[in-house]
């Protein structure tokens, strides 16, 4: 409210061209509370375009920026115990469930700080929609979105809505997948490959399978979830696009757990 406002009713009124929103550390701290930082942030985009009197207004999201002990394979699941992904979770949605909004991942940029670092590399992202949407420029922007999860006997097939491939060529990172006991393994994860008509194997860059030799019966996946993430997934037109972290489940994050 006190930043309301002190930065942003003084303006009320003005016209304003659209919004680059980049924050959310404060809101991923130990008091954390990811339900109610969803709702509010959908308000809140809704309320600022009351503010300036355009209810369209262009409304930017760059993610919250990674940060803190990186993930690795021998911290993997104590890195997933973190309100930073529900936060970033929260933001991705209102991206999809409001109107002239753009979105833009940071969890690829790693920074042992928040401020400033890497803000050139993820306002350039944010500029390619931007310039997209409100001027016309051809330019890709739009990232690779998870669109379906089919579960199999020992994998789970992952559908993404366009092309994507690892943006540097290496094997993929940042998947995981869980079984009953809700606990997470990082996890193999490799283009769905099918015959073509010349009985030839072809690889599927919509489709990833995941699986971990560790779970026979996986039912649930997550990629790129923890504060400072490994993941390596990106729009097979553009590599500097990182895909959004998602997750199938819906395993609650405790509110203030402490």
């Amino acid at each position: 409210g006190s930043s309301y406002t002190g930065m942003i009713s003084v303006f009320a009124g003005l016209t304003a061209k659209g919004i680059l929103f980049h924050q959310g550390y404060n809101n991923a701290l130990d008091d954390s509370r990811p339900k109610q930082y969803a709702i509010n942030f959908k308000t809140l985009i809704s309320d600022w375009r009351r503010a300036f009197e355009e209810k369209d207004l262009p409304f930017g999201i760059i993610e919250f920026s990674a940060g803190g002990e990186p993930q690795t394979h021998d911290n993997y699941e104590l890195r997933m115990i973190d309100p930073s992904p529900h936060i970033r979770e929260g933001q991705f949605k209102a991206f999809k469930e409001l109107p002239n909004t753009g979105y833009v991942c940071s969890y690829d940029q790693q920074v042992n700080w928040y401020h400033p670092q890497k803000k050139v590399e993820l306002g350039e992202r944010i500029a390619r929609w931007a310039l997209a949407t409100q001027y016309g420029i051809k330019l890709n922007w739009e990232p690779a979105i998870c669109t379906g999860i089919e579960r199999l006997k020992d994998k789970i097939i992952v559908t993404f809505n366009k092309a994507v491939k690892t943006s540097d060529d290496r094997p993929f990172e940042g998947f995981c997948i869980a079984g009953s006991d809700q606990h997470f393994y990082p996890s193999k994860a490799e283009f769905v490959k099918t015959k073509d008509k010349n009985g030839k194997w072809v690889e599927n860059k919509m489709q990833i399978e995941v699986s971990n030799n560790l779970i026979n019966d996986p039912i649930q996946v997550r990629y790129a979830w923890a504060r400072n993430p490994l993941g390596n997934l990106v729009s097979d037109d553009s590599r500097i696009i990182p895909v959004p972290l998602f997750r199938s489940d819906d395993w609650d994050y405790p509110e203030a757990p402490y």
